[in-house]
């Protein structure tokens, strides 16, 4: 008899979702949330807008592509990832953020998101887009 987990494993190439958009504030050195979806795993947990993460997993978080290492190997599909945060007003929080999938593949499973049934709320912050020829110079 197989037995069959409720999660993927841990060892699986599932993509995380946890529900927000960060961006680099370059002028104040953090790493801001720049968008958040609608009863998605963060705002689930109280993530806004311009909160700014601090440690993932317990991890100092270095700058976006750091954090999007971070939460590659520490972030996993049905499992509760720790978030350090900072409120606009300076105060600190733990969001305590219970990871989901938006793939597809995993639809019907308790920790898939359908983003296509939840509104993102995105800064106003004016959004860069890269020109392949910037890229290569």
């Amino acid at each position: 008899m197989q037995l069959s987990t409720t999660v993927p494993s841990v060892h699986s190439n599932v993509k995380p979702f946890i529900g927000f958009s960060l961006t680099d504030n370059v002028k104040e050195g953090a790493l801001v949330v720049d968008g958040v979806f609608d009863e998605g795993p963060a705002a689930q947990v109280g993530v806004k807008i311009d909160h700014e993460v601090l440690k993932i997993a317990g991890i100092s978080v270095e700058g976006i592509a750091h954090a999007r290492e971070l939460v590659a190997e520490h972030c996993r599909p049905g499992h509760i990832t720790r978030f350090d945060m900072r409120r606009e007003d300076g105060t600190t929080f733990v969001a305590s953020v219970w990871v989901m999938t938006a793939d597809v593949k995993f639809k019907g499973k308790p920790y898939y998101f359908d983003v296509s049934l939840h509104r993102i709320r995105e800064s106003d912050r004016l959004k860069r887009t890269w020109k392949e020829e910037d890229l290569q110079s």
